[in-house]
């Protein structure tokens, strides 16, 4: 799912409403059983349920870590990688590849300290070492953070560019009706303030001829 997609529900206390989350395009393909994906979602130990107003407030776990593997060959798949880096789905949140890199969420200081150790140990075809790099949990809640305060500016500006737009529709329309309720003498009045000005025009040409 597309991140911009999940901001335009999350708001500053990462805190979603259930029903715009599951109303979103992406989900519907995913789950259309309303009460499976509610359960499912009450069920994840990141995130807090409240009954009263049907949200979901997202947890962030100060344990959680983010690596990112940068040169893992392309021909390993997820079960080879499992292998090598010798872990399973028991002990790590998600591994996930997002174009050419891996991510591996872990969430306990003992897998990590066990992976980190495997990691600086592991070399590929031509002896080249695996490249990772770590992220800790507040700095991801910082970037979160940082893109729901831009999405809602956004937002922000684009409602005020919409009021601007009904606003300016306004005072045209109204500076046309004060035109047409001037008439045919307002008509008059126009072209004889430009008759006016050529015949100064007139005069003046003429005076610098003589």
């Amino acid at each position: 799912m597309e991140v911009s997609k999940v901001l335009s529900i999350l708001n500053e206390q990462f805190t979603f409403k259930f029903e715009e989350f599951f109303n979103l395009k992406e989900v519907q393909k995913i789950h259309t059983d309303k009460d499976l994906l509610l359960s499912l979602i009450k069920e994840f130990k990141f995130i807090k349920f409240s009954e009263e107003d049907k949200s979901a407030k997202i947890i962030f776990c100060d344990s959680v870590k983010i690596i990112n593997l940068i040169n893992v060959p392309n021909k390993i798949n997820s079960e080879a990688l499992m292998n090598v880096l010798k872990i399973n789905d028991n002990i790590i949140q998600r591994l996930y590849k997002q174009s050419l890199y891996w991510t591996i969420v872990v969430d306990t200081r003992d897998v990590f300290n066990k992976l980190d150790e495997t990691m600086r140990n592991i070399k590929f075809e031509d002896n080249n070492p695996l490249r990772f790099e770590i992220t800790l949990i507040y700095e991801v809640q910082k970037i979160i953070a940082k893109k729901i305060n831009h999405h809602n500016y956004l937002k922000e500006t684009d409602s005020l560019k919409a009021s601007g737009a009904n606003c300016n529709t306004f005072n045209g329309q109204y500076a046309s009706d004060r035109k047409d309720s001037r008439g045919w003498k307002g008509s008059i009045g126009a072209n004889s303030e430009a008759l006016s000005w050529r015949k100064k025009s007139d005069v003046s040409s003429s005076s610098k001829d003589e």
